[in-house]
This record gives C-alpha cells, sequence and structure tokens, in this order.
C-alpha cells in the first residue's frame, strides 16, 4: 500500500502575499509535481489578487530535477501575473545548484540563503 505524499506543509494567501512551504528534507518528483499544479490552480483561480509569490525552502535540503523545474513554472506563473517571485531560506547546496545552472539570475537574482551547518547536513 502506497503512504499518501504530503507535499506542502503549507501554501497561504494572505494580503496579497502567497507563500508556499514544501515539506522536507527532500523535495521530489511527485511532491514537486502536486505543489506546481496547486499553486497553478490558485494562480488562475485567484491571479489578480496575488501581489508577491513567496517559496520558502526551509525544510528543503535536497532537489530533484523535476523540483528545479518547479521553481521555473512557479517564476514564469509569477511572470504571468506580473509579481515578483522571491526565494526563502535556501540551503547552500541549492543555492551553488541554482548559480551552476544559472538559474539564480531567472529566478529573481541571489535566493536569500540560510546558515548551513554540520547538523543539518547530518539529517540530510
Amino acid at each position: 500500500m502506497l503512504t499518501p505524499v504530503k507535499a506542502m506543509k503549507s501554501c497561504q494567501l494572505q494580503q496579497g502575499l502567497l507563500k508556499v512551504r514544501p515539506t522536507g528534507p527532500r523535495l521530489g518528483d511527485r511532491e514537486a509535481s502536486r505543489l506546481t499544479s496547486k499553486v497553478g490552480a490558485i494562480m488562475r483561480e485567484r491571479g489578480r489578487s496575488v501581489k508577491r509569490l513567496e517559496l520558502d525552502l526551509s525544510e528543503v535540503y535536497t532537489m530533484s530535477i523535476t523540483a528545479l523545474g518547479m521553481c521555473l513554472e512557479f517564476e514564469r506563473m509569477a511572470k504571468a501575473q506580473n509579481v515578483p517571485l522571491v526565494l526563502h531560506d535556501v540551503s547552500e547546496p541549492i543555492c551553488e545548484v541554482l548559480q551552476l545552472l544559472r538559474l539564480d539570475r531567472l529566478l529573481g537574482g541571489i535566493p536569500r540563503p540560510r546558515p548551513w551547518s554540520l547538523r543539518r547536513r547530518r539529517a540530510a
């Protein structure tokens, strides 16, 4: 029996701020596609009320290539509604991957990183 996949910890729209916080520690293919469809539905239904899209990666330590594509899809959705996309609390390894692939430029500049510690490295 398959266990249900919980893709996000929270997805809230308050006062024009759509804040998406996926669960961690790994953001895989299924979770990324579920997040993309959920945020896509919100942007289609309430796109005019969204003034800013924030992706909080505070619990995510590793991402699949599909999750990187999810970030690009969020950028496309945000650009279509003419709102900024902001990445929060991005771990150093994910920051490095974004910089190597030059996605940091496409995703609105350098994402705001969080401190990286050995304790977090062991947990991942």
